[in-house]
């Protein structure tokens, strides 16, 4: 079901709950499937994670794009996007992964989240 209204003279899309309900169902899987990646395992492991879930991988970066603190002992952050993206009035959703590594690019945590964008 998709609900639209003309707002200033436009159609715009003001809330696509099949869509939240496909984020919801991608966040579950990734919840599940992130049990399987322990502490301590390298961006290959990451890599193949990120490939079986649909995930666009970036590159390890020592900018921090997470909104909250980086757990102790963060050097590299690496961010896991899903091309899918559910749309509401005002801008659009997807989920993501932070992937959090040490120095020496090993995992230490994996937080689940959203990223967004305003039309």
């Amino acid at each position: 079901m998709l609900v639209v209204g003309l707002v200033g003279g436009g159609v715009h899309v003001l809330f696509n709950p099949i869509g939240m309900h496909r984020l919801e169902g991608v966040e579950a899987r990734l919840r599940q499937g992130l049990k399987e990646l322990r502490p301590g395992v390298g961006l290959a492991e990451i890599r193949q994670f990120c490939v079986r879930e649909g995930l666009e991988m970036g590159e390890p970066s020592e900018e921090f794009w997470h909104p909250g603190d980086p757990p102790e002992g963060a050097k590299w952050e690496v961010r896991g996007m899903h091309p899918y993206e559910a749309h509401y009035y005002g801008g659009s959703a997807g989920m993501l992964v932070d992937f959090w590594l040490d120095r020496d690019q090993k995992l230490i945590r994996a937080d689940i989240g959203t990223h967004g964008s305003a039309f």
